[in-house]
């Protein structure tokens, strides 16, 4: 989705900051899957899971993995998940 928007940014022109947003229904209970027996027990206690944060165009070119960790980083908290994303929270070098 940040790739998409900054794509977008640079093909119109548009230099100024995005509003983005995240959202999730149904979790209350969930946990992250897992294949093993013993996986982790870390559930979500709220049904929803909401959050927004802005962007600017610096950040899409630069910076993805800061802006999704603003985004999704207090849900994968909440599920002991950070670590598996990792890569993916991770900015480009």
């Amino acid at each position: 989705m940040l790739e998409l928007i900054r794509l977008i940014s640079d093909g119109v022109g548009y230099h100024g900051n995005w509003a983005v947003a995240v959202g999730a229904t149904r979790l209350h209970g969930r946990r992250r899957w897992s294949q093993s027996l013993f996986g982790n027990n870390h559930r979500y206690s709220a049904d929803t899971y909401e959050e927004s944060t802005g962007a600017t165009l610096a950040e899409l070119h630069n910076a993805q993995g800061t802006v999704t960790r603003r985004l999704l980083g207090p849900l994968l908290r909440s599920l002991d998940s950070e670590e598996v994303f990792e890569g993916a929270l991770a900015d480009k070098e």
